[in-house]
């Protein structure tokens, strides 16, 4: 069993169940800092990394959360109503549709001037 067996969209969205708790622990890294011309000291690089995933990785497991140099951030998201969730299905309808108009309109346009020039070219 996949965790996408017990949390899915439609778990969230339709069944209006709600999301499990999850953490996150996120760090950026200037891309001219990374190693990448030297093999050998990208292995090193990343090994470093691995070895801090696994601190951090510790102490989430004793603690609960991952440790935080700028303090600890909460964010809850859910929806504000389950509106919010035919709003998007009637945006992505609406936007297929006139993306289906617009095509056939073009379409139409361009078998319409080809047609014509066949014509044009036949009475000559």
């Amino acid at each position: 069993m996949d965790g996408q067996d017990i949390v899915n969209l439609k778990s969230l969205y339709v069944k209006g169940e709600k999301a499990p708790l999850t953490h996150a622990h996120y760090r950026r890294f200037a891309v001219r800092e990374i190693p990448l011309h030297d093999p050998e000291a990208f292995d090193t690089w990343l090994y470093e990394r691995w070895a801090e995933k696994e601190k951090l990785l510790e102490h989430f497991q004793m603690h609960g959360r991952f440790p935080a140099e700028e303090g600890y951030h909460s964010t809850c998201i859910k929806l504000r109503s389950r509106l919010e969730v035919l709003l998007v299905f009637l945006t992505c309808g609406f936007a297929i549709s006139v993306t289906w108009v617009t095509a056939r309109s073009l379409y139409v346009g361009i078998v319409g001037i080809c047609a014509g020039i066949l014509l044009t070219q036949q009475n000559r």
